[in-house]
This record gives C-alpha cells, structure tokens and sequence, in this order.
C-alpha cells in the first residue's frame, strides 16, 4: 500500500484521523478568528500562502495601515506594495496578485466591496474567482471556503510537501489535485482545523527544509500510508536526523585504502619514470664522453717522504782548477 491514489478512501479517513489528534497535541487545537470580509478575505489568502498564520496577518495589517486606502493600493506600482511583503518569500508575486485582485473587484463592481459572492453557488462562484489574473489554487479554494463554507481544502506547495510525506498523496501531484484528494479523506467539520494544523507542520522551521530535501529522493510509489502516523511521531521524538541514513564505518575504510593505493601507483610510477631517465642520461653521456683513466689509490696508513736528491755538482776541467790556483796566488812584492 505504498500508493497512497491505489488505498481506500476508508483507510485514508483513518489515518487522517490520527494524524488530527496528534497534530492537535503538537499544535494548538483552536482555529484562529477569522471574520474578515471578502475582498479582504482574497488580499489575506495572497499573504498565507507558503507562510505562517502570523506572519500573514502582519503583513495584512501593513498592507493596510502603509496605504490610505484600498485604491491607492490599486493605483501604486508593484515595487512600492512589494515592501509590504518583504519578511515573506516572492514578495514581488504577492505584490501583483493583491493589486490584480484590486483592480478586478473595482473594473466588476466599481467599488471595494464584493460580499455579494456569498449568495452564489459553488460553481458560479468558483467561474467568476477564475477569472482573477495571477490568482492561485489557493487563493480561490481559501476564499471560498470562508465565503462560503464550502467543503474544500485550501492546500499550497508546502503543505502538499507535508501530505507527500505522510502517504495521503504520491510524489509529483500538483497541489490543486492534493487538495481534491483529501476532500474524501477529511470531513467537512474537520477541514478548517486539518488544513490549519497540516500549516503549522509544514511552516514549522524545524520541518520546512526536510519536507523539501526528503521528497526529493521519495520511492516512486510514494510513501507508505500505514506508516504515517508512526513516522510522525518520530519526527516529533528525535526530529529530522532520525530519517538521515548513518554513514557505514566500512566506507571509510575503503576510501582511505582507495586512496594509499593511489598514492603507491603514483609514487611507483614516479620512480619508474626516474630511473629510465637516468638510464637514458648514463648512456649517452658514455657514447659521447671517453671515460677518464683510473688512479690507483693510495695505501691507507702509508706516508711517501720524499727525500732531496743532492745537487748536481758541475765538472771542472784540470786546467781551469791550475788556472784559479795561479790567479789566487800573491804576487811578490819588489
């Protein structure tokens, strides 16, 4: 039963049963007063979307107490409503749908009042909502459940990412047949409450960023609907990190082994490389080269003295020896 479209309707009833009464104990259980008339009704659904009960009321009363009235809101550019709107994400989208919702209420009526959607149909008044440029699934469906207190659930893209989660809707629905899902799933009675709730699981900033990461590497058939609730309540328990998968110790170990026998490829290859380049270095520097003759060592341990050799001592002939004896002689004196 991993599909949540191949379940019963019954099953679904269920499970959403269950889902209320612990949402109810997470979350307050009390709908916040809402009497505001239609055509604020439609200027409050452009601030919810995708935010915060809160945040969206904050930004309504901005949005009335910076201008003078709803015609100048009608009047001003884009940019200058987009301020209102700038704690909350596309600020500039808000900006364009309160000002087109403006303008198609006063081209209709020639005034800023249209409760006179309250005595139409469902179906006439859905028609003439459609016709709003730039206005969302759930701006329509919130208004109409206000209005007129139809059986319809108002759901935007982070709410669906919450139901996705929980198995009451497979992975890729848009988020206007989400809300057509849950219609045979919740009552009438409960509806406001459910969507409520459903809100603050999904705005919650715990929550917010895993609803969007986890859709993302969903199953194909979705999440199992059987499990919801269990998982729900492990979520509350031990929060995000109880669905992140552990990393395996054995990983590691084959990274840091991948890694060393990368590192000795390398280095293996480095020395290779070396050595025939030295080779190739050694051989042609002996073809070019002639190798010098050997020395002998010398002995460890022995001296050579040299020893002077006498000097060579010059001949003198017999007549030059009687020559020096005749000159040496003294003269006699007379």
């Amino acid at each position: 039963m991993a599909a949540a479209q191949k379940t019963k309707a019954s099953d679904r009833q269920a499970v959403c049963k269950r889902l209320l009464t612990n949402l109810k104990k997470r979350y307050t259980g009390k709908l916040p007063k809402f009497d505001k008339p239609v055509l604020e009704t439609m200027l409050f659904s452009a601030s919810l979307e995708n935010s915060t009960w809160e945040e969206a009321e904050a930004a309504h009363e901005r949005l009335l107490a910076e201008f003078h009235d709803l015609n100048e809101i009608r009047v001003s550019s884009v940019k200058e409503a987009e301020t209102v709107f700038s704690n909350l994400s596309h600020p500039d989208w808000r900006a364009l749908r309160v000002r087109s919702v403006l303008q198609f209420v006063f081209e209709d009526t020639y005034s800023f009042e249209y409760d006179a959607l309250k005595r139409k149909t469902l179906d006439s008044a859905n028609k003439q909502l459609s016709k709003v440029s730039h206005m969302t699934p759930f701006m329509r469906l919130f208004t109409l459940q206000h209005a007129l207190g139809s059986h319809l659930l108002p759901v935007d893209d982070r709410m669906s990412n919450a139901i996705v989660w929980l198995g009451l809707a497979t992975p890729g629905t848009p988020t206007e047949d989400v809300s057509n899902i849950l219609k045979s799933s919740v009552r009438k009675s409960d509806s406001p409450l459910f969507c409520h709730l459903v809100r603050c699981l999904a705005t919650d900033p715990k929550y917010t960023k895993f609803f969007e990461t986890i859709n993302k590497h969903a199953p194909e058939e979705g999440w199992d609907l059987e499990t919801g609730v269990e998982r729900l309540d492990r979520l509350f328990k031990r929060g995000p990190s109880a669905f992140q998968k552990p990393k395996k110790k054995r990983e590691t170990s084959k990274t840091t082994k991948k890694t060393t026998k990368k590192t000795t490829k390398k280095t293996t290859k480095a020395r290779g490389a070396a050595s025939k380049t030295a080779k190739k270095k050694s051989t042609g520097s002996a073809t070019k080269k002639k190798p010098a003759a050997s020395v002998p060592r010398k002995k460890a341990g022995v001296k050579k003295v040299k020893v002077a050799k006498p000097k060579a001592t010059k001949k003198v002939s017999r007549k030059a020896k009687s020559a020096k004896k005749t000159t040496t002689r003294k003269k006699p004196t007379r």
